[in-house]
């Protein structure tokens, strides 16, 4: 076998290992994420599906969505949506296909075969980056889209630009936008690296790059967060935006921590600060030279920094970790060629490596650990939940059980609620998605009794979806107690049989017309 295929079949056999090891990890035939973004993705995509025929829970998802269409886009062409084992795999395959492109990048920038590959391995072993294999959502597509624009605008200053290879990177960053919002910070990033670097046709780069973005804006996408960042800051002004930014900084420290270890103190700190410093040193360096990685990163940053919104911080920052880790090994490199060569060099190599390989892999032996040990009988199938991963094993469990009945409550919805029914739920999209059934947001508890009243007499429907816990917008049980006479309860789900156990979810239904009782929004 020749040298030059050797590389080629080694690094074809360790991303098929790598495949292999996380597709094990991460695919299953259950859900058990109940932010309501898996759902809502699982909708849409079988809204969009050739392979399936009209579905009540999925019917016009698509089109009332401000979600990004991409990611549900090429899930319902590929048949991913189709079942839940198909869809985490679909996901997991893109996530690994951003670790090759990953490690493209990582040579394109001169980091050579073997470091880089220690990269990509120290990515995929980042506990934040394990994490988001268990999940049906769109930062694997938009990590593997953005690094794409990186690897190939690199290629491109290297070699040059010709033919279609030349139209890769802004076709990349056009898909970016169309997979996750917080991709227009990819496109201001690039569109400022070619007013900077003015390449051959970099105005008709620019066009390719931009035309996704506004032919979205231009059909309603996108909507919602530009009005609330424009309500936000046009309402509260400057101090609006210093709280928020200062807020949102303190957030991203912990989360960022967070990515790295489940209870980050000590050592973790002490580490995950140095990577920081190098990378933050590794993008001056970039800067310096209109590097468009970190032209992006900055821009990213600043974008996630001023979103008033702290519970997405980690879905956020989770794509930033292959940049950042490459960043810091740009910066470690420049660093050790100011050594002396020798032993002294190497063993600062040694060293930094040591450091992170000290964070990595005893959360890795935790994860493996809670992985192996399982859970209950009745739960020990259902590891592949990151509910799974708390720290506290109890409290692991206890979620882990309340998610487990709160989906089977939801599939019995389909038992009470006929096929044209329509249920209200402040988490419309998991009764949509298990029980199939059309379902709507419940007005919120911030509109007035009348006209809240109102607003459920307009919609027409007849049922409502309450889950004991609560959500950002709502209390749990909401909104039971703005009915007066109450409303029916037709399924009670408990923790248990016993009647006192805590309470999971209500289906509950307004009164019959038949029995001439008119439920109105209570006083409050």
């Amino acid at each position: 076998m020749s040298e030059r295929r050797t590389p080629l079949a080694a690094l074809a056999v360790g991303f098929a290992a790598l495949g292999a090891f996380y597709l094990y990890w991460g695919t299953s035939t259950r859900l058990l994420s109940f932010g309501g973004d898996n759902a809502t993705y699982l909708l849409i995509a079988r809204d969009l599906s050739p392979f399936g025929g009209h579905s009540p829970g999925a019917a016009g998802y698509a089109s009332q969505s401000y979600y990004p269409p991409l990611y549900p886009a090429v899930m319902a062409i590929t048949g991913a949506a189709q079942a839940l084992a198909a869809a985490h795999a679909f996901t997991i395959t893109i996530l690994v296909a951003a670790f090759a492109i990953a490690f493209a990048w990582y040579r394109s920038l001169g980091l050579g075969s073997i470091l880089s590959a220690l990269l990509v391995l120290a990515v995929a072993g980042t506990r934040g980056t394990y994490m988001t294999a268990l999940e049906i959502e769109s930062e694997p597509l938009y990590l593997a889209l953005t690094l794409v624009a990186l690897a190939a605008t690199r290629r491109d200053e290297r070699d040059g630009a010709y033919g279609w290879r030349g139209w890769l990177a802004p076709s990349a960053v056009g898909a970016a936008t169309l997979t996750r919002s917080a991709g227009l910070a990819m496109l201001v990033a690039y569109l400022v690296y070619l007013a900077v670097r003015r390449p051959r046709l970099g105005w008709l780069r620019a066009v390719v790059a931009t035309v996704p973005t506004l032919a979205w804006v231009r059909v309603g996408g996108n909507s919602d967060y530009g009005r609330i960042l424009v309500e936000r800051y046009r309402d509260g002004g400057l101090t609006a935006l210093v709280e928020t930014v200062a807020s949102q900084l303190a957030t991203l420290w912990a989360e960022w921590l967070g990515l790295f270890a489940v209870e980050p103190v000590g050592l973790v700190v002490v580490v995950v600060s140095g990577v920081t410093v190098l990378a933050l040193a590794g993008l001056l360096l970039r800067l310096r030279r209109g590097a468009l990685e970190a032209l992006y990163l900055g821009a990213y940053l600043a974008l996630i920094v001023i979103w008033p919104f702290p519970g997405e911080m980690a879905r956020f920052l989770v794509v930033t970790i292959p940049i950042v880790l490459g960043l810091a090994a740009l910066a470690a490199r420049e660093g050790l060629e100011r050594l002396p060569p020798g032993r002294a060099r190497a063993w600062v190599a040694v060293g930094l490596w040591a450091g992170l390989g000290s964070v990595l892999v005893p959360q890795l032996a935790l994860t493996a650990a809670r992985f192996h040990g399982g859970a209950t009988p009745e739960l020990g199938a259902l590891r592949r939940s990151a509910l799974w991963y708390d720290p506290d094993r109890v409290t692991a469990e206890k979620t882990l059980h309340f998610a487990a009945r709160l989906e089977d409550a939801l599939a019995r919805v389909a038992e009470h609620v006929p096929r044209n029914g329509c249920v209200f739920s402040v988490k419309p999209s998991l009764v949509g998605l298990f029980a199939d059934r059309r379902a709507i947001y419940t007005p919120p508890a911030s509109v007035a009794d009348e006209p809240f009243h109102a607003e459920v007499e307009r919609a027409g429907c007849r049922w409502f979806f309450l889950i004991a816990a609560g959500t950002q917008s709502a209390a749990p049980l909401y909104p039971r107690d703005r009915f007066e006479p109450p409303l029916d309860e037709v399924d009670v789900t408990r923790m248990g049989e016993d009647p006192e156990s805590r309470l999971v979810s209500i289906l509950a239904a307004l009164p019959s017309p038949a029995s001439g009782a008119q439920p109105l929004a209570t006083s409050r």
